[in-house]
């Protein structure tokens, strides 16, 4: 999924569907990495693992907090 603007619904909407494939895959004894990835950052992306057990509120308002410190971050290597 690619994204211009970050938008959190079609982020929900994709882990609505990853969830329960992640579970049965979870139940047969695979480990599974979902991860979020930011093009503008430098790191490798962001597990959202948590995110597929946490309440919507508590994933997006976590992920909202690591964007907001990319957007800094990127901010400040621009000047």
């Amino acid at each position: 999924m690619t994204q211009l603007d970050i938008r959190f619904y079609p982020i929900e909407r994709a882990l609505s569907i990853i969830r329960p494939i992640c579970q049965i895959f979870t139940a047969e004894g695979a480990k599974v990495k979902v991860v979020f990835v930011y093009t503008g950052a430098s790191s490798d992306g962001w597990s959202l693992n948590e995110a597929l057990t946490q309440p919507t509120d508590t994933w997006k308002e976590n992920l909202a907090k690591i964007l907001d410190e990319v957007r800094i971050s990127l901010s400040c290597q621009k000047i």
